[in-house]
């Protein structure tokens, strides 16, 4: 399911579920502009979002992020 999901979804709102980890599974959606994952556990920014080449817009605000992979963001990121 998530692999056809992945094909279309523009749009991605995980806030307020308590997720305390990404999946790579995320980068099954290729397509994605938006994703919400407000209100939710996270204390690490992983290099899978290196691979939704298409999200403009994130939104990551009321959670525990401490830490950011240096890949998280692709080399344009990296200073």
């Amino acid at each position: 399911i998530v692999s056809k999901l992945g094909e279309s979804a523009i749009y991605l709102d995980l806030r307020n579920n308590k997720i305390d980890s990404f999946s790579d599974v995320l980068s099954a959606f290729d397509s994605l502009k938006t994703l919400n994952m407000c209100h939710n556990h996270l204390t690490l920014i992983p290099k899978c979002f290196s691979k939704l080449v298409s999200l403009e817009i994130l939104k990551l605000s009321y959670n525990f992020i401490s830490t950011v992979d240096s890949r998280a963001f692709g080399k344009q990121m990296i200073n």
